[in-house]
């Protein structure tokens, strides 16, 4: 029973990291600053900084997050006046195609992983098909009369 729950939560982290590091990779690409890349909520049990990323590991890995910035609770858009006050380009200053892409990234990597990791897997081990299966026709069935 232990070994399932934490090879359920080994294979959530995985998806999880790779869904967010979609978004991580697709805004770096566009030069959008990433403030935090999480995997999991709450306080971190591990946390580095790289550059201006500060990468975490947090008590609750049921989820995680990339905060680009600019983002803040509950704000979807930015005026032009807190642009120039800033200075600094952040996730709002992109063009909406930029930000569509980064958003988008995230269940594109999932997808795209999936895609490989079955493609993996059958290819390693393979299906096992039973080639000595016996197949009968039932007597006056549909089958027998065709």
């Amino acid at each position: 029973m232990l070994i399932t729950i934490l090879a359920f939560l080994f294979i959530l982290a995985f998806c999880i990291t790779i869904h967010e590091f979609g978004h991580f990779i697709v805004a770096k690409l566009f030069h959008i600053p990433v403030e935090k890349f999480s995997i999991g909520f709450g306080p971190p049990l591990f946390r580095k900084k790289i550059g201006e990323t500060d990468f975490r590991i947090a008590y609750f890995p049921l989820g995680g997050y990339v905060k680009m910035a600019g983002e803040e609770e509950g704000k979807i858009l930015k005026t032009e006046e807190e642009s120039e006050k800033s200075g600094v380009p952040d996730f709002y200053d992109a063009p909406i195609y930029k930000r569509i892409l980064v958003i988008f990234a995230g269940p594109l990597f999932n997808i795209i992983s999936a895609i490989i990791v079955l493609t993996l897997t059958f290819s390693i081990f393979g299906v096992s098909i039973d080639p000595y299966t016996k197949i009968q026709v039932e007597k006056n069935s549909y089958a027998d009369r065709a």
